[in-house]
């Protein structure tokens, strides 16, 4: 009997039982341009867990600039730009207890990172009931790379294409052509691609490629399509039958 008391103590000092426990969580946007506005949510999940009050220290790398920080409603406490205290509320499940709003600056692809450290999460009874002590997010500075990688039409590249070249001149004798193009960046988007009817005379397609932060880049494709229809437009003949033309008919 002694024996088995000793090994239940053992199991229990060597793996405590956790009823359940605090989950927190940064939420921030993934990539934004430089100069715009960062705003990141410190985030909680506790199940069923009555939570009364957290704590934790907050930290963010060169890149963002501190602008203000703002408590979830019913919350009271003591902010700053390195510290985040909120107290005096009881909540349960998915919530969010406040956010930081910082302006990012960098170079294109650059990443910027937001931290809590020290975590401190407490239930209704004071009970410490976190499960992680740490947490972050990333924060990419979007890339503004709106030059194309290659640009061919009817699957022949265009001769002479440079990315930093944004007008040429094809001619052809079709009356369809397809542009296909490419991207610099994995990033950005390309319009103004696929299947082009082609008129008679010159013909101008656009090629347009955004990057990532919105810059635009315009390539344009001047097609001629020479009008080589025979232009005759008179009559070889003319007669009525019984009847004399007069004036006689002459083309």
């Amino acid at each position: 009997m002694k024996n088995k008391v000793k090994y239940l103590l053992f199991v229990i000092l060597m793996f405590p039982f956790f009823v359940s426990a605090a989950e927190v969580s940064l939420s921030c946007p993934s990539s934004v341009n430089s100069g715009e506005s960062v705003t990141c949510s410190i985030n909680i999940n506790s199940g069923a867990t009555l939570v009364a009050g957290f704590q934790a220290n907050i930290s963010a790398s060169n890149g963002l600039s501190y602008k203000s920080y703002s408590m979830s409603s019913g919350w009271a406490g003591s902010s700053s730009s390195s510290s985040f205290l909120v107290y005096g509320n009881k909540v349960s499940g998915s919530k969010t207890l406040g956010t930081y709003v910082y302006t990012a600056s960098g170079n294109p692809n650059d990443k910027l990172t937001i931290s809590l450290s020290g975590i401190s999460v407490s239930d209704e009874n004071g009970n410490a009931v976190s499960s992680n002590t740490s947490t972050s997010a990333t924060v990419r500075i979007k890339c503004n790379d709106n030059n194309l990688k290659s640009l061919s039409i009817d699957g022949v590249s265009v001769s002479g294409f440079n990315k930093d070249t944004l007008s040429y001149n094809i001619t052809t004798e079709k009356s369809s052509i397809n542009i296909s193009a490419s991207a610099n960046s994995g990033f950005a988007s390309v319009s103004g691609t696929g299947s082009k009817t082609v008129k008679y005379g010159k013909n101008v397609f656009d090629v347009i490629v955004t990057s990532e932060s919105g810059a635009k880049k315009t390539y344009k494709i001047n097609v001629t399509r020479p009008d080589n229809r025979e232009n005759v437009n008179t009559l070889n003949s003319l007669s009525i039958v019984g009847h004399q033309l007069n004036p006689n008919f002459s083309s």
